[in-house]
């Protein structure tokens, strides 16, 4: 994670995403514009809460480790998001895992000083209020997916979430181990290759190893229907 020294950029981004609105004056110099390549995490499983960051440009993995080893994907978040939100108020160390999984640009709140001016600042609090609300509803709906909707609809959506574009006429979605992107899904390992395996058949992606290569995104988009994972 890298320091943007770069004032007029903080201003773009807290104007592009309104969040001048939301902030008491003081707070705003406050604030660290910083950077974070692939791969690179915000946050770890059981540590307390000491930054607050808004994710305004990039894509973030949310996930956390089983005793196991392996992974568990709970969703993602794409150009904007509050991360910290739930442990603001409380002294909760942190349940899940963040990563970036493209370049991303953040800001940087010290969380004592954004209680110290925030804890009863209206504007503030309205917003952080309809934020939580919105991540709960999105996590409810979700959950509905997995219960609603085939399987070849919830593959579609995933992929069509993490998949970047690579010289404007390629994507490849980099996957962890297929058994985590199964659990994410909610089917069995067996399930989920069939269902890759049948996706490869009638052309729509290519696969190999732990890249896939999507060949027909609109018949993707198609079979995702409303689904989103972000």
């Amino acid at each position: 994670m890298k320091t943007i020294h770069d004032s007029k950029q903080l201003q773009y981004w807290l104007q592009y995403h309104q969040l001048n609105q939301i902030f008491p004056p003081d707070q705003i110099p406050k604030m660290r514009l910083v950077s974070m390549a692939a791969g690179e995490q915000v946050y770890q499983t059981g540590e307390a809460l000491q930054k607050v960051h808004i994710l305004v440009k990039g894509k973030l993995k949310i996930f956390f480790l089983q005793e196991n080893g392996s992974i568990y994907l709970i969703g993602f978040n794409k150009d904007f998001a509050i991360l910290g939100d739930l442990e603001l108020f409380e002294d909760y160390p942190l349940h899940n895992e963040v990563a970036a999984m493209e370049p991303s640009i953040l800001i940087e709140i010290d969380k004592d000083e954004l209680l110290r001016t925030c804890w009863d600042y209206p504007p503030f609090l309205r917003f952080l209020i309809k934020h939580v609300s919105r991540k709960f509803h999105s996590s409810s709906v979700k959950a509905n997916a997995l219960s609603l909707y085939p399987l070849e609809s919830r593959l579609a959506a995933y992929l069509l979430t993490v998949y970047t574009d690579e010289n404007q006429s390629v994507s490849f979605v980099k996957t962890n181990r297929y058994t985590d992107l199964a659990n994410l899904l909610g089917c069995s390992y067996r399930h989920l290759h069939r269902t890759l395996q049948d996706f490869v058949a009638k052309g729509w992606i290519e696969k190999s190893g732990r890249q896939i290569r999507i060949l027909d995104p609109e018949v993707l988009q198609e079979l995702a229907k409303d689904i989103s994972y972000i």
